[in-house]
């Protein structure tokens, strides 16, 4: 069956099944059944006979990816205050920054950082057995939605945070 096939037979009915629900909204079985678990998506639950089933409503599935996208915008006003806050904080390193100074300004390991820069979340070169980041790449990375909404922040992330959120919304 094709997916344009699969997409069609799910919007003719009003409901989808909790493996639907987390290919749809990008998120993993386990969080799925998490979000289900901890009632914090509305559901019936189902049964035929020896086994049962989660009936998840489209409106609910609609909800969640709203709720999930609003999370990760970042205006125009806000990007422009971090941009000047990580400014200020690249101040003293060159036009080119290499991938340890990258560590030391976010806080995460050398190996977090080459998965930005391997999956082309952050444009990276690699010269001379190292990696080499322009400052502007970098400023565009960490004023990302990406970025600003990783999960496990690190502690200089969290503490980057609570100064933008103190010293510029005002």
């Amino acid at each position: 069956m094709k997916i344009s096939e699969n997409v069609t037979q799910i919007v003719q009915k009003d409901y989808v099944t909790k493996d639907e629900f987390y290919k749809i909204c990008g998120i993993s079985k386990k969080t799925a059944r998490k979000l289900l678990i901890d009632r914090k998506i509305q559901f019936e639950k189902c049964s035929t006979g020896s086994t049962y089933f989660y009936k998840i409503p489209l409106s609910e599935v609609e909800r969640y990816k709203q709720e999930k996208l609003r999370g990760k915008i970042i205006n125009e006003k806000q990007s422009m205050k971090i941009r000047l806050y990580f400014k200020k904080k690249l101040k003293g390193y060159g036009d080119v920054i290499n991938l340890l100074d990258i560590c030391v300004v976010t806080g995460y390991g050398k190996e977090g950082v080459r998965k930005w820069i391997n999956s082309g979340k952050l444009l990276g070169v690699i010269s001379k057995g190292s990696f080499k980041i322009a400052k502007e790449d970098l400023l565009d990375f960490l004023t990302s939605s990406y970025y600003q909404n990783i999960v496990r922040k690190s502690d200089v992330h969290k503490e980057d945070e609570k100064v933008i959120s103190l010293s510029y919304n005002k």
